[in-house]
């Protein structure tokens, strides 16, 4: 096992016989973590409350009924979504294992998480790549939920994938020299 420091953050890389795995934290933003914490008291009291208005408005009629429901819908969707970018600020981590068929990469949260899978004879060009992920920027709104991003990109059936989320260049660059080391083919841009 082997430590890279990025950011006062560890990613720990570890063996597994042929599979190499990557374990990044999120990058803990201290002001999105507070926004999203004081944002989910609103929704919380919102949430309460909802019910109660529709009681309030039941002899309004149909329209102002069906608004209603479906502002409680997308309100309580939108809750749960700001919950799982809290806890990906508070707890995520992002695990990539490279193997000699798959190089697959998790966004995970106490466990959760969707595996993408991709063939390795099918990505071209792993390298380090910088992202435009000035504050307010798409990307970094994507990272800071947890959903994409990052300082590593790959050629895969002609779209570009990014993973490290968060890491600087310098580790992006170490774990790229330990994934090539391994792995030199997923450098190629065939």
């Amino acid at each position: 096992m082997e430590i890279i420091t990025s950011q006062n953050r560890q990613a720990v890389v570890s063996y597994h016989g042929d599979i190499l795995q990557i374990v990044i934290p999120a990058k803990k933003d201290g002001f999105m973590i507070f926004f999203l914490s004081v944002w989910l008291i609103i929704w919380a009291v919102a949430e309460v409350a909802s019910p109660l208005a529709l009681i309030g408005f039941k002899d309004e009629g149909a329209v102002i009924m069906t608004i209603l429901i479906l502002w409680m819908i997308i309100w309580t969707v939108v809750g749960f979504l700001t919950m799982f970018a809290l806890l990906w600020n508070i707890l995520g981590r992002e695990v990539i294992s490279v193997g000699r068929k798959y190089l697959s990469i998790k966004n995970d949260v106490l466990g959760y998480g969707r595996w993408r899978q991709y063939e390795s004879s099918q990505i071209k060009a792993l390298r380090v790549s910088k992202t435009k992920d000035a504050w307010g920027s798409l990307d970094y709104t994507m990272q800071c939920w947890g959903l994409f991003g990052g300082m590593l990109a790959f050629e895969y059936q002609n779209r570009t994938y990014r993973f490290g989320m968060g890491i600087e260049a310098s580790a992006a660059r170490e774990i790229l020299q330990r994934i090539l080391h391994r792995y030199t083919w997923l450098a190629v841009k065939r």
